[in-house]
């Protein structure tokens, strides 16, 4: 996490929008929303914005592909 934003690498089975939700360290959903970004194969790198509503904490953010599959990646906030 740099700041307000995280940049995370996923793969992409193919070309793809994506969107994604945030979830708290007990499974509630505290963020959501779409990227506007499009993903190609392979391997792409996506930043996520506004995550400053989010208190210091282990969160865990999966990435949702077009096609249903996902990506799921941990991260941490410390302010």
């Amino acid at each position: 996490v740099q700041g307000s934003s995280i940049k995370v690498k996923v793969t992409s089975p193919r070309e793809s929008s994506i969107s994604y939700s945030i979830f708290d360290n007990v499974g509630r959903e505290v963020g959501l929303g779409a990227t506007r970004q499009h993903i190609g194969l392979g391997d792409n790198t996506i930043e996520i914005r506004s995550l400053d509503g989010l208190a210091n904490g282990s969160y865990i953010l999966k990435v949702k592909f077009s096609d249903g599959s996902s990506d799921t990646h941990f991260f941490q906030v410390l302010k």
